[in-house]
């Protein structure tokens, strides 16, 4: 059977509506929820503050990717890895 992934991408807030650490309790609950409806605990669960609106644009774009844009954007990520598609931003 093939594996999804669920994700959620949620806010915005500013930082000083946070507490330091505000995404682990977030997180946690998530992870518990996941595996009260699952059965097994999650194999990856990631999450973190700072994103800005135009990264959470891309993000939106690439998930709702059409199989071509997919394979365009897969093709551009072997030549990175490869080293011959120019420089890979930190």
């Amino acid at each position: 059977m093939r594996k999804e992934y669920w994700h959620c991408l949620i806010g915005p807030a500013t930082p000083n509506e946070l507490a330091p650490g505000a995404d682990g309790p977030m997180r946690l609950n998530i992870e518990r929820v996941f595996r009260s409806e699952t059965g097994h605990s999650a194999e990856v669960c990631s999450s973190g503050w700072g994103t800005t609106p135009s990264e959470v644009t891309i993000i939106k774009k690439v998930l709702f990717m059409t199989p071509p844009e997919q394979r365009k954007i897969r093709a551009a990520i072997r030549e990175i890895e490869n080293g011959r598609g120019g420089v890979v931003p930190c």
